[in-house]
């Protein structure tokens, strides 16, 4: 178990956790100062982060790569609406540089988590990465092999 790893990805996501609940209560107070009250102005950083988190999870290897890139579009555009409320929540200058700085500080540790990998790990891929290059190379010696006419073995000369 690698120590450092799993408290630096620790850090990271209690990071992002920490952004989103600051960014919620941004986003709720931007559509109070916009007039909206009540249930709406608490639903909407649902909306808002919510297809964040869905463009999140459908970047995942799991899914196909025009999924990929599509959760990627909603990601980008949650951010973006994310980062308008973040800012037009603050009610000075100080307040409005903190709230872009949520969201920057979101996306960096989003970025930091999502390429965060320990040592055993990269190491686990270039030794399957190397097996792998060895048994395409064996496939291709084969192939060749294969394809390679028959060779006629010579005669042995008769010992007198």
């Amino acid at each position: 178990m690698n120590r450092t790893y799993l408290a630096a990805k620790t850090i990271t996501i209690a990071v992002a956790l920490l952004a989103v609940v600051i960014s919620y209560t941004h986003i709720v107070h931007a559509f109070n100062l916009l007039g909206l009250t009540g249930w709406q102005a608490y639903a909407a950083p649902i909306f808002i982060d919510g297809f964040g988190a869905l463009g999140l999870l459908a970047r995942n290897a799991s899914f196909a790569p025009d999924t990929r890139k599509l959760g990627l579009k909603f990601q980008v555009a949650a951010t973006t609406v994310s980062l308008i409320a973040n800012i037009a929540a603050g009610g000075s200058l100080g307040g409005q540089i903190f709230g872009g700085m949520v969201v920057a500080g979101y996306i960096a540790a989003e970025l930091l988590a999502d390429k965060m990998r320990s040592v055993e790990a990269a190491q686990a891929d270039d030794a399957k990465a190397r097996r792998s290059a060895a048994a395409k190379k064996a496939a291709a010696t084969r192939a060749a092999k294969a394809k390679a006419p028959a060779r006629k073995a010579k005669p042995l000369a008769a010992v007198a």
